[in-house]
């Protein structure tokens, strides 16, 4: 950094030394270990794309948490209660009345994510609906809203509706949800050089500003 030559010819003013700390937080989206929990309804994703889930307002969001189940009125639900929506946009409902069971058991197909029934008498399966993944042009704009969902900011773009395997989006593991893919080992250690260079940083510029203001002093 170096001084002004006006400041040899008397000051008339003193510039403020600042700094300004630019905080941001980005959303590391590969994908997770898997953990298998055996469950049919659990699915994850394994590569790009989101889950597509509704609310009661009808308001989409978007999560790669697969930790659904179906819910009082047969619904495919998250854990918020918001429905699952299916590759044609609608909710998928697995069974028409829960306490009155069409289907005996049910299986999420690995890849596509196609959702099958099985009839009474275990050799006859009904299509009951595909999951809808979706991926975007740039997903570090999606906007976090809480409890692992996720809506488009103007910078993600428009979302691109599929399946699993299909286009950029992943493919479908069932049984299985998601787990975190943080390294608290290499956090840890990132933390502490941020650490030390906001504090040498922070050194530095006390350094200077003291430097700076006994200038002034001598100047004066």
């Amino acid at each position: 950094m170096g001084l002004s030559n006006s400041m040899y010819n008397g000051v008339s003013g003193l510039n403020t030394l600042s700094a300004s700390v630019h905080i941001g937080v980005a959303t590391d989206f590969s994908t997770g270990p898997t953990t298998q929990t055996g469950t049919w309804s659990n699915v994850m994703i394994q590569g790009n794309g989101f889950f597509s889930v509704q609310d009661a307002n009808g308001v989409v969001n978007y999560t790669r948490d697969g930790s659904f189940r179906m819910d009082s009125n047969g619904y495919l639900s998250n854990t918020e209660g918001d429905q699952v929506l299916g590759s044609d946009g609608n909710p998928i409902q697995i069974e028409a009345d829960p306490t009155a069971p069409v289907y005996t058991s049910y299986n999420i197909e690995k890849g596509t994510g196609k959702i099958y029934g099985t009839l009474p008498g275990g050799t006859t399966t009904a299509l009951i609906g595909t999951l809808r993944v979706s991926t975007f042009p740039n997903q570090e704009g999606l906007i976090r809203n809480g409890n692992n969902l996720y809506y488009p900011g103007a910078s993600a773009g428009s979302p691109i509706d599929s399946t699993g395997g299909v286009g950029q989006a992943g493919d479908i593991v069932a049984g299985a949800i998601e787990g975190s893919n943080v390294d608290l080992g290499k956090e840890m250690v990132n933390m502490i050089i941020y650490q030390s260079d906001y504090t040498a940083n922070s050194k530095s510029i006390e350094t200077a500003n003291n430097m700076l203001t006994t200038l002034v002093n001598i100047v004066r």
